[in-house]
């Protein structure tokens, strides 16, 4: 159990975040990219918390996968900086 750093890629409205939140351990960061603007700032507003109900950091970016993906801070992801990239749906 160390903190992660998660990219969630089409999260939609957030609920594939909130779900990925709640395994994630305290300190962990979680990305996600969507490409629509209302599902994004949708996902952007929510609280995610994991299972021991710590807060955990979400950052949004709306934005296509095909454009690239972005960290925490919204810079290209850099080679092997990332845990886990979540793409499913």
């Amino acid at each position: 159990d160390r903190p992660l750093q998660v990219l969630d890629l089409c999260c939609g409205t957030g609920d594939s975040l909130r779900a990925l939140a709640w395994w994630l351990p305290t300190g962990s960061q979680l990305i996600g990219m969507e490409a629509d603007q209302r599902f994004a700032a949708n996902a952007a507003a929510g609280r995610y918390r994991n299972r021991a109900d710590d807060s955990i950091a979400v950052a949004v970016h709306q934005a296509s996968v095909l454009e690239g993906f972005r960290d925490f801070h919204g810079r290209r992801v850099a080679d092997r900086s990332l845990d886990v990239v979540h793409a499913i749906g």
